[in-house]
């Protein structure tokens, strides 16, 4: 009776697993190395960002339905190499589509995105289809103002397919700021920067923002909507504080 017990415990399990194998899906997706390099002059590019989304897609009525499974954010080292690691994903077999989103950007070079696609049928639940195990990214740099503004709105769109990197794009408007002190891009990214640390909980650099605005365009009509921000920049300070 006790034998006769196990066997059936054993069998519950088999059909769990076997049940549980036929409903859900595993994606591999192999490690991807490669180089980032500078366009001009084929040199590479240290530090530069290579910020990463592990995706499913599950086509409707209304059009497909994106899922990000997991993000990451490497950075390149003193030779400009990357290296993502090699992820398990696991998926239902009604979601047909998976991929990867790969964003390389770096400090005043236009980013480049890649995009790499596993295939499934319905009535077939292993994967198909190939992901390079190798990309080298080519990056130009960055050479006016429009462009660099252009590139500043683009970049954070780009970043919805994959990790959010709002420190970098900090950066990016405070050197853009430095760069270019006459441009007339100059009061949309100060705005945009106040924004950025707010979205940090920065409220002191906010705050400093917000100043540095009122006083650069007094006569704005952002004024009004700027000052109660102020006061919940203060508000945030002071429960910062705590």
């Amino acid at each position: 009776m006790k034998k006769k017990i196990i066997y059936a415990f054993y069998l519950l399990i088999a059909v769990i697993i076997v049940g549980v194998s036929l409903y859900l899906s595993v994606i591999y997706t192999p490690e991807i190395i490669g180089v980032v390099r500078d366009k001009e002059t084929g040199k590479p590019i240290k530090d530069a960002k290579v910020s990463i989304g592990w995706h499913t897609v599950q086509p409707s009525v209304g059009g497909d339905v994106h899922s990000k499974h997991r993000t990451l954010i490497i950075t390149t080292d003193a030779e400009g190499k990357y290296r993502i690691p090699k992820k398990f994903m696991l998926t239902y077999p009604c979601k047909p589509f998976s991929y990867i989103s790969v964003l390389f950007y770096a400090h005043e070079y236009h980013y480049v995105s890649h995009k790499s696609e596993y295939r499934r049928s319905f009535s077939n639940i292993v994967p198909t289809g190939r992901i390079e195990t190798e990309v080298t990214p080519v990056l130009e740099k960055i050479k006016s103002d429009t462009i660099f503004y252009k590139y500043l709105n683009e970049l954070p769109v780009q970043m919805i397919w994959v990790g959010d990197d709002i420190p970098f794009l900090v950066e990016e408007s405070k050197l853009f700021l430095k760069k270019y002190p006459k441009s007339r891009h100059v009061e949309s990214v100060l705005l945009g920067l106040m924004q950025l640390y707010t979205d940090l909980r920065d409220f002191k650099n906010a705050f400093i923002q917000a100043e540095l605005y009122i006083k650069k365009y007094p006569n704005s009509n952002a004024i009004p909507a700027i000052k109660l921000d102020i006061e919940l920049f203060k508000r945030g300070m002071k429960e910062s504080d705590r």
